[in-house]
């Protein structure tokens, strides 16, 4: 049609908060931190992703988590060790 006018649809992005990214929260820590003890599996599996990305903060936290996670598998053979020691006597 002559002399109709064409709308374009205006779209608004909002973009992330600065530093929103590259945070971790304490939260998150404590509570995946506490994980990787009584569930090894995850805290490997967090930590390994966390270590991957390029952010110093998650790199450390995700360190921290692969640690606590050696620890809660050190934990369980420790524990299944005396057990098992326990039932033989």
């Amino acid at each position: 049609m002559p002399g109709a006018q064409t709308v374009q649809p205006q779209y608004h992005y909002s973009a992330p908060a600065p530093g929103a990214q590259g945070t971790v929260t304490q939260g998150m820590k404590w509570g995946v931190g506490i994980a990787s003890v009584l569930i090894p599996l995850l805290g490997f599996i967090m930590g390994i992703v966390y270590m991957l990305d390029p952010l110093a903060e998650k790199k450390a936290v995700g360190k921290l988590w692969l640690i606590l996670a050696c620890a809660g598998m050190a934990m369980y053979c420790f524990f299944g060790m005396v057990g098992n020691m326990a039932q033989r006597m």
